[in-house]
């Protein structure tokens, strides 16, 4: 048996909340959605200035963000790569040119330090452009992670290691096959990588000790999500809707709930024991994991884009329908809605100071400034 939402009358003393019971299938266009869009508060739009070339940053080879909102990227230039900016400034490093050959990854460390790897070689780039150490490694490096602390976990050819921001090697460790994925989160004591061979494993930020390891795929599906919860515990979604809370510590499985759809996508709350799911690709909708029930389901009467985004305050941004970006809450509170500001149907969000949200398209950068929004503007828009 199919389902499906019947939206319901608007809320009088919340104009912007969704609410409806599961009914039976029906596949129409829901207008009541657009009619809410269309009344839903409007941010601000700004166009930043003193961007680059930003169908580069869509095909760079990496790109990564600084705490001032800037976004870098490598480009080719001739037969190498240059780095270069989406603002021009002081803080955009000027490196030497690599070889296409040479650049494995690349970062950014708290220091400011570009960070890019080569063969088996970690080097640290000043702001202004000087080498000012390196750092040899047993293995070939094929992905490294820059943490808020300075700490590199790198890794490749069954090895992992981590490196201080000083250059030192802390641990490094044997692995029994290759890392295909990872997951960090910053408040934990461990961190996840996925194995090829059918499983994830927790290891300790502190030595690199492997605490745990579960099975990534269920018998019945090859495609699993996980990652972090608040507080620390791990979620593992199996063969479509089979819902796993697992305790991060010790790595038992706390809770397994079937979910009523299989989703298409989840957003996990930074802050609440719920997430965002999305299914069908036309359905959103919030489920609270420690009630085991959907709060809201919505939906949406047009096809949802798979560009999602999960602002510092847990609301939830995404591209409906290919022209309409909607910011939502976990309440099921429409926020705000705005068309995309020159009609692409490919964009990219990005964190900007002072709370905002950058829009990039392939014609230049936006930055969008939410309702009641009252912090410092960027000063790099007009």
């Amino acid at each position: 048996m199919g389902y499906l939402l019947i939206l319901t009358s608007l809320l009088l003393s919340n104009p912007f909340k969704l609410v409806g019971t599961m009914k039976s299938p029906v596949n129409s266009y829901n207008r009541e959605v657009e009619r809410v869009l269309s009344f839903a508060p409007r941010p601000k739009i700004r166009t930043a200035i003193g961007y680059v070339n930003i169908a580069s940053a869509y095909n760079s080879y990496r790109g990564w963000f600084t705490d001032g909102g800037n976004l870098f990227f490598l480009v080719r230039n001739g037969r190498g790569y240059k780095l270069t900016s989406v603002f021009r400034g002081s803080q955009t490093p000027q490196i030497d040119k690599f070889p296409v050959v040479q650049i494995a990854r690349s970062g950014v460390n708290p220091l400011g330090e570009t960070v890019l790897a080569d063969s088996d070689m970690l080097y640290f780039i000043s702001p202004s452009g000087k080498k000012v150490r390196k750092v040899s490694l047993p293995f070939i490096i094929t992905d490294f992670h820059c943490t808020g602390n300075g700490q590199i976990v790198v890794w490749g050819n069954h090895f992992i290691a981590s490196v201080s921001d000083t250059g030192k090697v802390m641990w490094k460790h044997f692995l029994p096959s290759n890392i295909i994925s990872s997951r960090f989160y910053s408040i934990s004591d461990y961190f996840l990588i996925q194995l090829s061979g059918n499983n994830y494993q927790a290891r300790s930020w502190k030595d690199g000790r492997f605490l745990w390891s579960r099975k990534v795929f269920g018998p019945l599906s090859t495609s699993s999500w996980y990652g972090f919860l608040v507080g620390g515990d791990v979620y593992s979604l199996k063969n479509g809707n089979q819902f796993q809370v697992i305790d991060g510590k010790k790595g038992a499985v706390k809770k397994q709930i079937m979910l009523q759809h299989s989703p298409t996508s989840i957003l996990p709350h930074p802050f609440k024991k719920g997430m965002y799911v999305f299914f069908k690709s036309r359905w959103v909708g919030y489920y609270d994991y420690e009630k085991e029930k959907y709060l809201w389901m919505s939906e949406l009467g047009a096809g949802v884009s798979g560009t999602y985004y999960t602002l510092s305050n847990g609301d939830l941004v995404f591209l409906h329908n290919n022209k309409n970006i909607i910011s939502i809450n976990s309440a099921g509170r429409i926020i705000w809605s705005t068309p995309v500001p020159d009609g692409s149907q490919k964009i990219h969000f990005m964190r900007m100071p002072g709370g905002n949200l950058g829009l990039l398209t392939y014609n230049r950068l936006y930055v969008i400034y939410p309702p009641g929004n009252t912090k410092t503007p960027f000063s790099g828009v007009k």
